[in-house]
């Protein structure tokens, strides 16, 4: 905290100080500036909007916040009736979650019971199943790029000679 008094003590804001308002304003705002960033610099962070789930209702977030405010209200006074009531309100967003994810998929299954490709994507979302992305073994990703290349530029010029055979 020193070194801060003292960088404000030895700016130009308290060591030459304006007469003029204008001056002083911008004198006060250059100089704090400065030593502000300095001091305590301004830290950006990303912070990346997650997607909702389609799942996800308004009713589940009003939960969410009564949850939040039991939970602070908990926190504040220790006392057992507070965490009854927050325990109590975890096991309702729970079992609200649970109601909106079931009547969720049981809608997309129903809507789509003869398309075995969406029931078998929703399938493995549900058991939370990634689909790999599986290459063959190589020693280089661009060995594997041109291995990829030339097997199709040789699968094209194969069918380009199976139609001029046909053709003539």
């Amino acid at each position: 905290m020193g070194a801060f008094v003292a960088d404000i003590e030895s700016s130009d804001l308290c060591r030459n100080t304006p007469r003029d308002l204008i001056q002083l304003v911008h004198s006060y705002n250059h100089s704090l500036s400065i030593i502000l960033d300095k001091h305590a610099p301004v830290i950006k962070k990303t912070i990346g909007n997650r997607k909702k789930e389609e799942w996800y209702t308004p009713l589940i977030s009003d939960e969410k916040r009564k949850k939040r405010k039991l939970e602070q209200k908990y926190l504040k006074s220790k006392l057992e009736v507070d965490r009854i009531q927050y325990r109590q309100q975890c096991k309702t967003i729970l079992s609200s979650i649970n109601l909106a994810k079931e009547t969720y998929y049981n809608k997309i299954i129903t809507d789509n019971k003869g398309d075995t490709r969406t029931l078998f994507a929703v399938a493995n979302k549900v058991l939370y199943r990634r689909t790999e992305t599986r290459l063959p073994a190589h020693d280089s990703p661009t060995d594997l790029a041109n291995e990829f290349s030339n097997y199709f530029e040789q699968k094209i010029a194969g069918i380009r000679n199976e139609v001029n055979e046909d053709n003539d």
